[in-house]
C-alpha cells in the first residue's frame, strides 16, 4: 500500500490515497484510508467513466454540434462490466466543394470523418487527496460506515437462515442443535461473508440459535410451549397443504429479495462501496487518473482537380485511415474551474498532398440555348487544387496540454499543443505545429458552480520549420504566413464540477 502524508502549517493534515489503499486491521474500525480498497477503486472507475467522453472533437457531453457546414455526434457506445474500458464512437459530416451527396455511385464525397475508439483506465495511476483534519467527525464517519456494514452482515445472516430452513424443508421434526450447526456452517463460506470485515461475537452458535428463533416467529403464527416443539411445528405447517399459520408469501418475498446479497462481487458489495463513496464524498480535494486510447479513424474529403494540360475540372474524394494511440492523464481539484489534462502519442496514417497544391476560386458557366432569341446560363462556384495529387503514408507524435491552475473562475488557464507530423509524399516532409491560448471556464450561477462549457482562443502556427511554397523549394514561406488566430469550444474531457 502506498501512502504520503504531508502537514500543512501546524494542523492541517493532507492524505494521498491511491489505488493500493486496503484495509489494514481486522475490522471495520482499524481501516487507516477513509475507503476500502475496494470502494476507492470503485469511485475512482465511477469518475473515470463521468470524465471521457470522445477521443478526437473537443466537446463537453454527448450531444449533437451544428456549425455550417458539418454536424458532429460523439457519445460512448460501450462500457465494460469493470468499467475500466469504456468505447466511444464519433462522426462528423459535411459538405466540400459544392458536393452534397456523402455517397453517389461507388465514390464517397463531401466530408467526413468517423472514429471508434477503445480507452482502457490504468488502475495504478489512480490517486485522491483528501483533508479530513476533525477526527471526531472523522471517528463518526466511520462508525457509521462500521454499522452500515454490520446491518448489510446482519441482512445475509437472515438470509442464510432462511438457506436453512428451505434446505431442511423436507426434514421431519429437525433437531434445533442440527439446524444451528448447519447455519454455523453456511456462515463461514465466503459467498457469505464480507471480505475483510470480522465481527466480534463471542458465542457465534447462540447468536444463530437466537436469530433462527427469531425469523421462525417472524413468520410463523403458533404459540408452542419450548424451542424445539415451535420449530417442529413450524416446519410441520410449512409443509402442510394449507398452511395457514405460516406467512409464505412473506417468507419467499424476503427470501427472493435478500438472496442478492450472497454473491461475493455484486449487490452486497455495491451497496457497501456506494455508501462508503457517499459518506466520504466531500472530502476530497482533488483526484488523478490516467488511462490508454486506441482509436481507428477514418477520414474522406471530397476534392475538385484541375488540370492545365486538358483545362479540365475532375472530382475526386481523398479517404485517409489512421490508428492513434495515445497516453491520457488527468488532474481535477475540487473547485470546478480547476483541471489539468496531458496527452500524448502517436498517430499512423495515411496522407495526401493536399495542403502543398495550389487552390483557386473558381466560377464556371454553361450557356444553353432554349431558342435563336433566349438562353440560359448555369453557374458553378467552387475550389479548385492545381499540380500533383498523391497519397502515402504520414506519422504524428501531438502533444497536447490543458492547465488552469487557478481557483478563481475569471483568471483564464493554459493551452498549449506542439505537433510534430512527417509524410515523404509532402515538399516539406518534416513539420511542427505550435499552438498556444488560454482556456476560459463559463460555469452556472447556482450554488454548485458545475462548470458548463470552456472556450479556447488560441494563435496557431502550422509550421516552425522552414517551409517551402514548391517542390523545387525555391520559395520559402514567412512564418507570418503560417500565422492564425481560432478558438474552439470544450476540451476533450469532461470537467464536471
Amino acid at each position: 500500500m502506498k501512502r504520503y502524508i504531508l502537514y500543512i502549517g501546524t494542523s492541517l493534515l493532507l492524505i494521498v490515497q491511491t489505488g493500493y489503499a486496503q484495509n489494514s486491521g481486522d475490522n471495520c474500525y482499524n481501516q487507516r484510508q477513509p475507503l476500502s480498497h475496494y470502494a476507492f477503486k470503485r469511485m475512482m472507475r465511477e469518475y473515470y467513466n463521468f470524465t471521457i467522453l470522445g477521443t478526437q472533437t473537443p466537446t463537453t457531453g454527448f450531444k449533437v454540434e451544428t456549425s455550417k457546414p458539418m454536424i458532429t455526434l460523439k457519445g460512448n457506445i460501450i462500457t465494460s462490466a469493470d468499467k475500466a474500458v469504456i468505447v466511444n464512437l464519433e462522426l462528423t459530416g459535411g459538405l466540400q466543394n459544392d458536393m452534397m451527396q456523402v455517397f453517389a455511385g461507388n465514390q464517397l464525397n463531401g466530408y467526413f470523418r468517423t472514429s471508434l475508439g477503445f480507452n482502457i483506465l490504468f488502475e495504478n495511476g489512480n490517486n485522491a487527496k483528501y483533508i479530513f483534519d476533525n477526527r471526531f467527525l472523522r471517528d463518526m464517519a466511520r462508525k457509521q460506515v462500521c454499522d452500515y456494514r454490520e446491518e448489510i452482515q446482519k441482512k445475509i445472516d437472515t438470509m442464510i437462515v432462511l438457506t436453512a430452513i428451505e434446505d431442511f424443508s423436507r426434514t421431519e421434526n429437525p433437531g434445533v442443535q442440527d439446524m444451528v450447526l448447519y447455519i454455523v456452517g453456511l456462515s463461514k463460506k465466503d459467498e457469505y461473508g464480507i471480505n475483510g470485515y470480522k465481527r466480534n461475537i463471542s458465542d457465534v452458535p447462540n447468536y444463530y440459535s437466537n436469530l433462527l428463533f427469531g425469523v421462525v416467529k417472524k413468520y410463523y403464527t403458533g404459540t408452542e410451549l419450548n424451542a424445539q416443539d415451535t420449530l417442529n411445528a413450524f416446519f410441520r405447517a410449512l409443509t402442510a397443504r394449507h398452511a395457514t399459520k405460516v406467512k409464505v408469501a412473506d417468507m419467499l418475498a424476503d427470501g427472493k429479495r435478500l438472496s442478492t446479497l450472497k454473491s461475493v462481487r455484486q449487490t452486497k458489495y455495491d451497496l457497501l462501496n456506494e455508501y462508503e463513496i457517499n459518506t466520504y464524498k466531500d472530502i476530497w480535494t482533488s483526484k488523478t487518473i490516467s488511462w490508454l486510447n486506441i482509436s481507428f479513424n477514418g477520414t474522406n474529403s471530397s476534392l475538385r482537380l484541375y488540370d492545365a494540360n486538358s483545362n479540365r475540372l475532375s472530382d475526386t474524394s481523398s479517404f485517409l485511415p489512421s490508428i492513434s494511440i495515445s497516453y491520457n492523464l488527468f488532474k481535477k481539484w475540487a473547485k470546478p474551474t480547476r483541471f489539468f489534462f496531458l496527452k500524448f502519442g502517436t498517430n499512423l496514417k495515411r496522407e495526401n498532398s493536399s495542403s502543398d497544391m495550389n487552390r483557386f476560386d473558381y466560377k464556371k458557366e454553361t450557356i444553353i440555348n432554349v431558342s435563336p432569341t433566349e438562353t440560359l446560363k448555369s453557374e458553378r462556384t467552387g475550389t479548385a487544387y492545381v499540380g500533383a495529387f498523391k497519397e502515402g503514408f504520414g506519422i504524428d507524435f501531438p502533444l497536447e496540454v490543458y492547465w488552469t491552475p487557478w481557483e478563481s473562475q475569471p483568471i483564464p488557464g493554459f493551452y498549449s499543443k506542439l505537433h510534430y507530423r512527417y509524410s515523404d509524399i509532402w515538399n516539406n516532409k518534416n513539420k511542427l505545429a505550435f499552438d498556444l491560448g488560454i482556456t476560459w471556464n463559463v460555469t452556472d450561477a447556482d450554488k454548485n458552480n458545475t462548470n458548463l462549457l470552456t472556450i479556447v482562443p488560441y494563435m496557431s502556427w502550422s509550421n516552425l520549420f522552414t517551409e517551402y511554397s514548391d517542390a523545387a523549394k525555391s520559395q520559402q514561406r514567412k512564418l507570418s504566413d503560417l500565422f492564425s488566430v481560432n478558438i474552439k469550444f470544450g476540451i476533450p474531457v469532461n470537467l464536471g464540477k
